[in-house]
């Protein structure tokens, strides 16, 4: 390779043939100072920094909403657009659960807005929480089952241990 064929990187630093670097346009034969991989690496990075900050706006501006609503029934329909908006309940918890770390982090309005949404909610879940004395028996008994199916499908291990410790035999479903 002669000195007009290769370039210096200004990132990795490394000298590499002309042809890994991209031309600044598709007409000129002027060539970005980066090599192909660390402009793509820097793209990347710069990508991942944009998504993170759009989906922060966007939570601030969710929670923001879920602390101010007071319908409950306008409260339910925005959780559920919310969960969609982030990829289903594990990435709305996942993006709820950076926003409020970074925002205690830095403290100010946003922690408020986290802890005032939290609060929200927990008045939501009162308002609707079932009084059992109130429920007919079968009512409650569908309660408790749904519940019961509920922690089986979260934590099978458990049921298994419970009906084992019943004197069950415990055997898997053939396929």
């Amino acid at each position: 390779m002669t000195a007009s064929n290769t370039r210096f990187c200004n990132q990795c630093l490394k000298v590499k043939p002309i042809t890994e670097f991209r031309r600044r346009s598709r007409t000129g034969s002027a060539r970005l100072g980066q090599c192909r991989a660390c402009h793509n690496e820097s793209e990347r990075q710069r990508l991942a920094n944009k998504r993170a900050h759009r989906n922060h706006r966007r939570m601030a501006k969710c929670l923001t909403e879920l602390k101010n609503e007071r319908s409950n029934d306008r409260l339910e329909l925005i959780l559920g657009v919310m969960i969609t908006k982030f990829g289903g309940m594990q990435g709305f918890i996942t993006a709820w659960d950076k926003y409020c770390s970074l925002a205690m982090e830095q403290g100010g309005f946003a922690a408020f807005r986290c802890f005032s949404t939290v609060i929200r909610l927990a008045q939501y879940c009162e308002e609707h929480r079932s009084d059992p004395s109130e429920m007919t028996d079968e009512e409650l008994e569908r309660a408790m089952m749904e519940h019961t199916e509920h922690l089986i499908q979260q934590h099978p291990e458990l049921a298994v241990a419970a009906a084992r410790r019943l004197g069950w035999q415990v055997e898997p479903v053939g396929e």
